[in-house]
This record gives structure tokens, C-alpha cells and sequence, in this order.
């Protein structure tokens, strides 16, 4: 069996996922405008890889918590819909389309929580999420973010009882992913943030842009 596991932030979303629907519900006037600027401290702690990761989540979580199950889909997928499935390219719609055209078993792999994960997978036609697991509004799990996508993954993996697994590739743009590149078979940095990028020439990972013309890359 082979695998595709993409990175949601960056990578296939040209933007920050939770900022971007944080930004639209306060646009329809569900949340204070105040607040993105806090979200936007959180995103710098992220990219400069000193996060508190639990007491941001509980900040992403905000809208589990201000809306009902049902208010919260309908505002995400008018999110989805109006703002998020713009933010991604055609190189990343062909990245996704290449691996399932050759038989590939995909999957999304992101820190963001996995109420939100799960139907952006859905949107792009990928079968499998994998998010950070959350209840109620609250962290209910180990958070699917550095080391703890590994353990994700692996989890996964056993949920799945996929046969051996020959081949992986791991899509991302972020330092914080670095432990997850470090294990797969075929590591690809998407834009990457200036730490990723030192790493990934010193490792001669493969480096390609969302941005640029769809080129093969297997």
C-alpha cells in the first residue's frame, strides 16, 4: 500500500484554516472582531514554533462552544464553500487527484481540531482526516501537532488495519512538521517556512510551490 498524507494550513489551504473561519463569522457578526487579533499572536507563536498548543486550541475551539452542532456545520460550510475551497490552487487539487489516479490511499493530517478538518477533507474528495480530537468544545485527545501527528498516524494505521505499507508521502509547509517528514518515505515541502526550508535543502527533501504549474513529482 501507499500513502498521501497532506498537511491542511498552508499547504493545500493557501491561508490558516481556523483564522480564515474565525475571520468569516466575525464578517457575519457571530464573534467580536477583537478577537483576530488575538488569533493572529496564536499564528506567530505557531510559525515561530514556541506555541502553547492547549491553550490555543481552546481559543480555536471558540466556535464549538458559541454555536450549536448544528449552527457550527452550517457556518462551516458556508465558509467552506464562499472562502476556503478559493484558497486552493490547482497545483493542489492535482497533487490530491494524482495520488488517488494512481491508487493511493489519502489522507488529511493537520493540527487544527478535527470538527474542522473533517469536512475540508470532505470538500477536497479525500477519504481519511486526521485532526486533533476535541469534545464539546474542549481537548479530548493527544493533539494531532508535532510529534503527535506521528502517533496520529499511527493510530490511524491500526483503526485501518492497512495491509504493509510500502511507500508514504507527507505534504507540509511547517518546521512543526518536521517529525512527521523525518519518518516518511517521501517528504514534500510545500513553500516552506524559512526553518523548514534549511532543514529540508540539508535533507534533500523535494521542495515545490502551490503556486507554481502542476509537475509531476512521481
Amino acid at each position: 500500500m501507499i500513502q498521501a498524507l497532506f498537511d491542511m494550513d498552508d499547504t493545500l489551504v493557501d491561508g490558516d484554516v481556523p483564522a480564515t473561519f474565525l475571520r468569516y463569522l466575525a464578517q457575519q457578526g457571530i464573534v467580536e472582531h477583537a478577537l483576530l487579533e488575538q488569533g493572529r499572536r496564536y499564528l506567530a507563536d505557531y510559525n515561530a514554533g514556541t506555541l502553547d498548543f492547549e491553550d490555543y486550541i481552546r481559543f480555536e475551539l471558540l466556535p464549538q462552544r458559541l454555536l450549536s452542532a448544528e449552527q457550527y456545520q452550517g457556518q462551516l460550510s458556508a465558509c467552506i464553500k464562499s472562502t476556503l475551497l478559493p484558497l486552493v490552487s490547482d497545483t493542489a487539487r492535482a497533487w490530491i487527484a494524482a495520488h488517488h489516479q494512481a491508487g493511493h490511499t489519502v489522507a488529511l493530517v493537520t493540527a487544527s481540531n478535527a470538527q474542522l478538518a473533517q469536512p475540508i477533507a470532505q470538500a477536497l474528495g479525500i477519504e481519511h482526516a486526521l485532526g486533533t480530537p476535541v469534545s464539546n468544545g474542549e481537548l479530548a485527545g493527544e493533539p494531532c501537532y508535532r510529534e503527535g501527528k506521528i502517533n496520529a498516524v499511527h493510530a490511524w494505521r491500526e483503526r485501518q488495519r492497512f495491509s504493509a505499507i510500502e511507500r508514504t508521502w507527507f505534504y507540509s509547509d511547517s518546521r512543526n512538521d518536521i517529525p512527521l517528514l523525518s519518518t516518511v518515505s517521501d517528504p514534500v515541502c510545500v513553500d516552506p517556512d524559512p526553518t523548514l526550508l534549511a532543514h529540508a535543502e540539508t535533507q534533500a527533501w523535494t521542495i515545490v510551490s502551490k503556486h507554481d504549474p502542476y509537475r509531476a513529482l512521481f
